[in-house]
């Protein structure tokens, strides 16, 4: 497993738990807990294509950090905390650069 591959495993472990998170907190949310299990589900079967289909793979979880940085950018202009909009909204960032860099590294990808 390359280095990109434990990135992506660890920022899928974080979209699970911030999705369980936001459903175990007083809202108990319901969107939370299925957005953040089915971007964390995406992000481990990209990793997992990646494998056998790197661009195919890498392009999946590119467009999920994507989805991510928008969506929890957005929640922090509008005064969301630092927890959890701050939190994803920079480890959405700091993947999609990994991603860019681990591509970009190699000529057949990481």
């Amino acid at each position: 497993m390359g280095w990109l591959s434990v990135v992506l495993i660890l920022y899928a472990l974080l979209n699970i738990g911030g999705g369980i998170a936001g459903y175990v907190s007083p809202a108990h949310s319901m969107p939370s807990l299925i957005s953040g299990g089915a971007a964390g589900i995406l992000v481990i079967g990209a990793t997992a294509l990646a494998a056998s289909f790197p661009k195919i793979g890498y392009a999946l979880a590119a467009i999920v950090a994507l989805g991510d940085l928008g969506f929890f950018a957005m929640k922090l202009s509008k005064g969301g905390g630092v927890w959890p909009a701050g939190v994803m909204a920079g480890a959405s960032a700091i993947v999609l650069v990994c991603i860019i860099a681990g591509v970009l590294g190699t000529k057949t990808g990481p």
